[in-house]
């Protein structure tokens, strides 16, 4: 009896340690998405001096590689001719071209150095479904008059539309409307900012017939064909966090890429919130056609008036009652500091209500000794807002460690946070951080996990099981055999 309470024993504290096994395998996120740190300015270890030289190509590069069937070849032509480039044109073969009258210099829109200008086409012109879009106030050698062919449309009355109104009749004509293709000119693009062109149905009359005979009477009138049924607006981002690390007066581009997966044509409009001194959008506004994806590029400045730390925000991507929202973490970071401080959240996923857990380690890179400092910590999330912040007074020589803890609500949003650190030392000091997610564990997990234990617990039966008949058997043997001696006897 005792051996089976024994067996019974091990078997749940089996149980239990497999259980806990798995709750951990789930809470611990496996590939980290790496400690963001602020690292300060250190002796080089190693240092060589190498002299070379290189020689680079001053000609421009043209990017159209969204562009097809009558397209200008850019690639043939060199710096003197892309400042006088006749009849100009930009097609998409699915969906429409644009042919400008005038000369065009496109070198005056040429950005980058002296070694590497570019002519960015792809980024800034967009001829999608119904709708040709260009960006005057980056392509101002555009602004020009033009002859826009939009294809596969189906309007018996095109009305050419300016920026969602109808365009008036001093700048645009109407030429043909042939075979689902309709062709119009403009007079300019207008600006400031963006112009876009497209397409919709005017008004058109209707006749109702009607006859009559001695054998009766009847009216007839004209079929309306149903409106497509409209899943309904959508656009997905490629990107859902942003981390960017950079040393004052640094500056950089970063590309975005937003794709229409809805059924209808957009408006996408961009705004950054809490971050809008060092990120920029080249662009603000958009139409987007449906199966479209657009590249939005950001221009990024390491401020060197701002105070170097930790900043979070937002890049709000909106069309209409859609809104999509990247987060971003901005580390800003001096050329130089006297301290490193390293923060590592141990479990990047936690249950709303738990225990976040952090190591943070600080290293004294300006050899002060035994001193003073003042480590602060908590939780952000990309609105601004602080959590649970704590501040202790520690005592360090050449470096310290601690694993710390903040408590989360079970009433906190799901969603993407910070720990963020800081140490000071007068008016020293540096900050880092570490992201993770608060996220509840669904259902189908607790399923998951209820079936591998259920299976474990089979498993380890059996082998119980095992072990017990095996010791069954040795027994019978072995009483075989002493019965087999004492009959000897």
């Amino acid at each position: 009896m005792s051996k089976k309470k024994g067996k019974l024993s091990l078997l749940f504290i089996l149980i239990i340690f497999v259980l806990i096994i798995l709750i951990n395998i789930y809470m611990l996120d496996i590939p980290s998405l790496g400690n963001k740190i602020m690292t300060g300015f250190a002796p080089s270890i190693l240092s060589s001096q190498i002299n070379f030289s290189v020689t680079q190509s001053q000609k421009i590069t043209v990017l159209a590689t969204e562009f097809n069937g009558d397209t200008t070849n850019f690639t043939s032509l060199g710096n003197a001719a892309l400042e006088t480039i006749s009849s100009l044109i930009l097609e998409d073969s699915s969906y429409g071209k644009i042919t400008f009258t005038p000369i065009i210099n496109l070198t005056q829109d040429a950005n980058g150095t002296a070694y590497n200008r570019i002519i960015d086409l792809d980024s800034n012109v967009e001829i999608s479904s119904n709708n040709l879009t260009i960006d005057v106030s980056l392509f101002a050698s555009l602004n020009k008059s033009a002859t826009i062919a939009l294809y596969n449309t189906a309007f018996t009355t095109p009305i050419i539309n300016r920026n969602g109104a109808t365009c008036p009749a001093s700048i645009c004509t109407l030429v043909s409307n042939t075979g689902g293709t309709v062709t119009f000119t403009t007079t300019a693009f207008g600006g400031p900012n963006i112009t876009y062109y497209s397409i919709s149905e005017g008004a058109s009359s209707s006749s109702t017939s009607s006859s009559s005979s001695s054998g009766g009477g009847g009216d007839g009138g004209a079929a309306t064909t149903p409106a497509p049924i409209t899943i309904g607006p959508d656009f997905k981002l490629d990107e859902t966090l942003l981390e960017i690390e950079i040393e004052k007066g640094n500056t950089f581009q970063k590309k975005l890429v937003i794709t229409n997966n809805g059924t209808e044509d957009l408006v996408i409009n961009v705004t950054v919130t809490n971050l809008g001194k060092f990120i920029i959008p080249r662009i603000e506004s958009f139409p987007l056609g449906v199966g479209k994806s657009k590249e939005v590029y950001l221009d990024i400045y390491a401020v060197e008036g701002e105070r170097a730390d930790v900043y979070t925000g937002k890049i709000k991507f909106n069309s209409g009652s859609i809104t999509r929202n990247i987060n971003v973490v901005f580390d800003l970071k001096d050329k130089s500091s006297l301290f490193d401080i390293e923060t590592k959240v141990l479990r990047k996923y936690v249950v709303p209500g738990n225990k976040v857990i952090a190591d943070i380690i600080i290293t004294d890179l300006g050899d002060f000794g035994e001193i003073t400092v003042n480590l602060e910590y908590s939780i952000v999330d990309f609105n601004n807002l602080t959590y649970n912040p704590k501040k202790e007074t520690i005592v360090m020589d050449g470096s310290f460690s601690k694993r710390v803890f903040l408590e989360t609500s079970k009433y906190d949003r799901i969603g993407d946070y910070v720990f963020y650190a800081k140490v000071t030392y007068g008016e020293l000091g540096a900050s880092s951080y570490d992201s993770f997610k608060l996220e509840k564990i669904s259902l189908l997990i607790w399923l998951l996990m209820i079936f591998i234990l259920c299976i474990l617990i089979i498993i380890i039966i059996i082998l119980i099981r095992r072990e017990g008949h095996k010791r069954k058997l040795k027994l019978t043997i072995h009483k075989k055999k002493f019965g087999l001696c004492m009959t000897r006897e």
